[in-house]
């Protein structure tokens, strides 16, 4: 019996520390580089936003760079089979659709540890992904 199956891993990433680590360690898991899908979602801009106001800030600038440095990270030369993708909204809302629509079998994202107010008042990421997925979830903790 298999526990998790490697055939499409979804890696949630923020560019933190602990989310590159945690793709990282799902490359050396996965069977092969291709199975692997990496997210990142951007919030939307907020109307009020200095960047909005000046139109200096757009969705596709903001993506523009969110590519850059993915590739920085991850070169083409080194990681070409790797998938990425960019989306727009609520985070945990936005990892989930994802998930369910590509039908991932399996989610690895880290958990930021946040405790007391901060996890009350923001809720945590990671929880929410655990609550809603349609697969299985692993947390990976510091």
């Amino acid at each position: 019996m298999v526990l998790f199956s490697k055939d499409k891993i979804l890696v949630p990433i923020d560019f933190s520390e602990k989310s590159l680590d945690a793709l990282k360690e799902t490359i050396e898991f996965a069977d092969t580089l291709s199975n692997v899908h990496a997210v990142y979602v951007l919030k939307p801009l907020e109307a009020t936003a200095p960047g909005v106001i000046w139109e200096s800030v757009d969705t596709e600038n903001r993506a523009e760079t969110i590519q850059k440095l993915f590739d920085n990270y991850f070169p083409k030369s080194k990681y070409e089979a790797l998938n990425f993708s960019i989306q727009q909204g609520d985070p945990a809302a936005e990892i989930v659709d994802f998930a369910e629509a590509e039908k991932m079998t399996l989610i690895v994202m880290p958990s930021r540890g946040r405790t007391g107010l901060s996890r009350f008042f923001m809720g945590s990421v990671a929880e929410n992904v655990v609550r809603c997925a349609h697969c299985p979830v692993i947390v990976l903790r510091s």
